[in-house]
């Protein structure tokens, strides 16, 4: 279920999104606002992607700069 964040900077605006993924447990922020957290003990490894999407019916343009992936020490 998609939900909304008021830690989403609208329009025009820079949103830096982290995902943290740690043994079964994976974490979302946005900026430095944990928006999520779900535990999934199924997902041991596999692939990252990005998508963009609105929760109304309207057309939405997204651009994704600077991806950083690391190992979790």
């Amino acid at each position: 279920d998609w939900t909304e964040a008021d830690a989403i900077e609208e329009d025009t605006a820079t949103n830096r999104l982290s995902v943290e993924a740690r043994g079964s447990t994976i974490t979302l922020f946005i900026g430095d606002t944990k928006v999520g957290r779900v535990r999934d003990t199924a997902l041991r490894e596999g692939w990252i992607g990005f998508g963009v999407g609105s929760l109304a019916d309207d057309s939405v343009e997204g651009r994704f700069s600077h991806l950083l992936v690391t190992a979790v020490e």
